[in-house]
């Protein structure tokens, strides 16, 4: 029973899909500590658990990807949020020299930073004649890897750098399994401008988390860069070192707590909702009919598991994508103004969903500090009903 139960996990995670690690771990995280709790020792259902997650991860968080390309209207080419904080001055110029090495200049010349987005705008001179500005499709840094001055690791995308700078640091963590010490970071990254003239090239970093630390140094080192051309790549090996002396505007940052004053329904719990300079954040907790009763046998759990992972990948296999539960949202401040949902990563909107029935939902508005009353209103659609929920601020 036990091989063939592996069997059939193995097949659905052998699949060749994506699974972005945020949407593993928070699902992982929420399902199996509910399931500790009732103290249900078949490790069976368990496994079946992390199957339906990535199911669900596949259909519900691929739409998010496409969006970040489509969506290029700001300095960070994010959303709307971000572009208020700028026009309010939540953005730095940072003054550096060009850090020279194997005949490539580069420098990070603004930044942005709060609880959930690091946002940084790079600056590249290629003093290469075999290559040419305009011929360039794409440009990264290969083993990029961020940290501050209390060695926390903001971001990197290469096993051999972290597993060195852990070593150098005497950090003991793992690759891939975050914490506070080691932030999950998704990151998207564009071409903004092209200079032929002065072979200059800007390319934008936008970097996003469910919690920044309040950095007061970052630090940034590249060893290669990867420049990518209709036809053809190039490497470039190299080695730029950047420090940045974090503005106290970013690390001095401080929220807006809110809490409910009316809810036009019982059954939906606020837990969190939190105003900054660059969105708005609600996280929503609610119950629906569960996959199977707490009073089934192990044997019928995992068959009614089983049943609804097969559904779930019938449906991907279709084409289809899961239904959200909350639709038509939006904000609204005393003034009226109205404040609409942001995708710019996926930190900004999703859900997870134990077999028992409970979700927890959170969702990302463009409503910043600089726009929030006293009192916001938040309008949702749950299940057919017009639902209206009313913060205040603590």
């Amino acid at each position: 029973m036990n091989n063939n139960i592996d069997k059939y996990i193995k097949e659905i995670l052998s699949k060749e899909l994506y699974v972005p690690n945020h949407y593993t771990n928070a699902i992982k995280e929420a399902l199996y500590k509910k399931e500790k709790k009732k103290n249900i020792k078949n490790k069976k259902i368990y496994r079946y658990i992390v199957a339906i997650a990535s199911c669900i991860i596949l259909v519900f968080g691929s739409v998010f990807a496409k969006d970040i390309v489509k969506n290029i209207k700001s300095f960070f080419n994010m959303n709307e949020g971000i572009d208020t904080a700028i026009k309010n001055n939540y953005i730095e110029e940072i003054n550096m020299e060009y850090i020279n090495s194997n005949k490539t200049k580069l420098k990070i010349d603004y930044m942005l930073m709060d609880d959930y987005n690091l946002n940084l705008s790079f600056c590249i001179k290629i003093e290469d004649d075999k290559i040419k500005i305009n011929d360039i499709t794409q440009i990264s840094f290969s083993n990029m890897i961020i940290t501050d001055e209390e060695h926390k690791i903001l971001y990197c995308n290469d096993k051999d750098r972290f597993n060195e700078y852990c070593k150098n640091n005497n950090l003991q963590l793992t690759f891939n399994e975050f914490n506070e010490k080691y932030i999950n970071s998704e990151i998207n990254y564009y071409i903004k401008n092209k200079n032929q003239e002065n072979q200059e090239i800007n390319v934008v970093y936008n970097l996003a988390s469910e919690m920044y630390p309040k950095s007061k140094k970052l630090y940034v080192e590249i060893s290669q860069i990867s420049v990518e051309k209709e036809n053809t790549s190039v490497k470039i090996n190299g080695d730029w070192k950047i420090q940045i002396d974090v503005p106290d505007i970013f690390y001095n940052r401080e929220n807006m707590i809110y809490k409910v004053k009316n809810c036009s329904n019982s059954n939906i719990n606020v837990t969190s909702a939190v105003i900054n300079d660059t969105c708005l954040k609600i996280e929503l907790m609610t119950e629906e009919e569960g996959i199977y009763e707490d009073s089934d046998s192990d044997e019928l759990k995992e068959e009614k598991i089983k049943e609804y992972v097969n559904s779930i990948i019938k449906e991907r296999e279709l084409g289809n994508g899961i239904e959200p539960i909350f639709t038509d949202m939006y904000v609204e401040n005393e003034k009226g103004e109205k404040f609409y949902p942001i995708r710019s990563n996926s930190e900004d909107e999703g859900y997870n969903k134990t077999f028992t029935g409970n979700i927890k939902f959170w969702q990302t508005f463009s409503l910043t500090k600089y726009d929030a009353t006293n009192i916001v209103k938040v309008y949702l659609t749950y299940k057919e009903e017009n639902i209206e929920i009313e913060l205040e601020r603590k």
